[in-house]
């Protein structure tokens, strides 16, 4: 099992280490400026952290 199935198993997820791989993956298939990796970055951790976090959006009513 990889690692970052045994952490959302354990209830402990690593958004450091899950942004790091997510960063990685993309930079290598995508040209990034060097001066938009930190925004990307940050982007990516604060998605990351928001998961499971947000309300839960009610339909409208018909």
């Amino acid at each position: 099992m990889d690692e970052n199935a045994e952490n959302i198993e354990a209830g402990a997820t690593d958004y450091t280490g899950l942004t790091t791989n997510l960063v990685s993956a993309y930079v290598s298939n995508t040209r990034v400026p060097p001066a938009e990796l930190p925004a990307l970055i940050a982007s990516m951790h604060a998605a990351l952290g928001g998961l499971g976090r947000g309300s839960a959006t009610q339909a409208p009513p018909t």
